[in-house]
């Protein structure tokens, strides 16, 4: 069985690690969440969907998984998150489908927010210090 099937040992041991995984509540970040906790880590959950985020955390046992609703276009809930993590996940999103004559203005502001905002900060230098805090590079 090749080595990424989910059936076959599990060659990342994590345990002891804490990971920080933003959209959590579903899809590929519940995903991503559920293969850390398997793999031994603690895996702080971050998403705006507090039901999302309840149902994970009560997939598994013992807080392996510890809840966090925030909005990351919003600076304070950023400052908010904790810093004793050494595992990053960036999956957060957002999505709105419509013609773009019928896209609201308000949508287009928390896009623009969310792509230049903090929620960015893997892609656009910011990175997360050893010393627990974030920096600009």
């Amino acid at each position: 069985m090749p080595p990424s099937s989910p059936d076959s040992a599990d060659p990342a041991d994590l345990t002891g690690h804490r990971a920080l995984v933003t959209g959590a509540a579903s899809g590929i970040g519940a995903a991503i969440a559920a293969r850390l906790v398997q793999s031994g880590a603690v895996v702080v959950a971050v998403d705006r969907d507090e039901a999302g985020l309840k149902d994970l955390a009560g997939r598994f046992d013992g807080g392996q998984v510890e809840p966090i609703a925030a909005d990351l276009s919003d600076l304070d809930s950023i400052a908010d998150l904790p810093t004793d993590i050494d595992i990053l996940v960036n999956n957060a999103g957002l999505q709105h489908v419509s013609p773009i004559e019928e896209f609201p203005l308000a949508e287009v502001a928390e896009l623009a927010m969310f792509l230049c905002g903090p929620a960015s900060a893997s892609v656009t230098g910011a990175s997360f210090a050893v010393d627990g805090g974030w920096t600009a590079q």
